[in-house]
């Protein structure tokens, strides 16, 4: 079955109807989620994930109960990947909390990471990332925005070596930083990197992913939908043909 723009639109939006409404007959479940594979494993994820810069909701039980329930649906349609920091206040711990109580750490990829410009520092940076989200191991541990990287990434290794870390990556969401990103994928062996792309914001196509395509690093893409500026721009605007 083929569909023209418009039609997948309106199959996208009722697909978003039905998750909202707690309907199961246009996403049935995880089968029916994309998957690829991590190049330097083979590991297969869904290409959908949760980011989480909204789950510093801290104590409150109100705050957290829609997280909760966010979080066990996307469970329940097949998600695995998310991603938080310990810059994204207290979200670490709250989905520490919110996973514990769900039960489903086993059926997640959990990636989180760390800006700290000593070894020292990141080393306790990391175990605190360990012990607010309530894991023996982190599947994913990024340098966030390369600060320390040159410090970072070898303890990342040991760790992984260690069984602490399955795969290490890096982050940036500034593209003045894309030169010194690239030198970094050039002379480090990376299992993942981060950065901005949307259709709003595609300055990474032109060096970044194709370069990660050469060196086999898989991509995770933050701010999709430009922290949803896209939404605002195309609002209320005909579809081109």
């Amino acid at each position: 079955m083929k569909y023209n723009r418009r039609e997948f639109t309106k199959s996208a939006l009722a697909a978003g109807a039905a998750v909202a409404i707690g309907g199961n007959s246009v996403l049935a479940g995880p089968a029916d989620l994309i998957q690829k594979p991590i190049p330097s494993s083979g590991e297969t994820i869904p290409v959908i994930g949760l980011g989480t810069v909204r789950y510093g909701v801290g104590e409150s039980q109100a705050a957290r109960e829609p997280l909760r329930a966010a979080l066990g649906r996307f469970h329940e349609l097949g998600g695995t990947v998310i991603d938080t920091a310990p810059m994204y206040r207290p979200s670490e711990s709250v989905l520490g909390d919110l996973i514990a109580s769900l039960g489903i750490r086993d059926k997640l990829f959990v990636a989180t990471k760390v800006d700290r410009r000593s070894r020292a520092a990141s080393n306790e940076s990391m175990r605190t990332s360990l012990q607010e989200l309530r894991v023996e191991k982190i599947d994913l541990m990024q340098v966030h925005n390369l600060v320390g990287w040159r410090e970072s990434i070898p303890l990342i290794r040991e760790w992984q070596q260690a069984g602490r870390v399955r795969y290490i990556g890096i982050t940036t969401s500034r593209s003045s930083q894309y030169a010194e990103m690239e030198r970094i994928m050039r002379q480090e062996d990376l299992d993942f990197i981060q950065v901005d792309y949307s259709l709003g914001q595609r300055e990474a196509a032109k060096r970044i992913l194709p370069l990660a395509a050469d060196r086999g690093m898989a991509v995770m893409i933050n701010r999709a939908f430009g922290a949803g500026r896209i939404f605002s721009r195309v609002s209320g605007k005909p579809l081109p043909k």
